[in-house]
This record gives C-alpha cells, structure tokens and sequence, in this order.
C-alpha cells in the first residue's frame, strides 16, 4: 500500500497548516492545476498529489485566499 503524500512531507504539510491549510481537495484533472480561491483550502489536480515534488510546490506555495 502507497503512503499518502502527506505522510512524506511533513514539513511542507507543516509550513502550510502554519500558514492557514485545513484541507486538500484532490481534483481528478489530468491537467496541472492549483487553486487556493477559497480560505483554508488547496485544491490540486491528482498528478500534482502524486507527484512528492509538484505537491510540496504546491503546499510551499498556499497562502491564505483573500
């Protein structure tokens, strides 16, 4: 069984959850997508969640919408 990326980047997750993250909804696209419109919230296409690199981008990246 595969571990979450989650459980591999502990501290990007942490960096992120410092920087107001609660919740990481997986959108199944093809296409490189990344979103953080709504507070709280990164939204990423399913290559980036399976990718460790493109995903700690990701979550390095996630500043609070607004």
């Amino acid at each position: 069984m595969n571990e979450a990326p989650e459980s591999k980047s502990h501290a990007a997750v942490r960096q992120a959850w410092e920087h107001g993250l609660t919740m990481i909804i997986v959108l199944p696209y093809e296409d490189p997508y990344s979103s953080t419109d709504k507070p709280g919230i990164l939204e990423i296409d399913q290559v980036t969640y399976e990718d460790i690199n493109r995903f700690e981008s990701a979550l390095r990246s996630f500043r609070p919408a607004g």
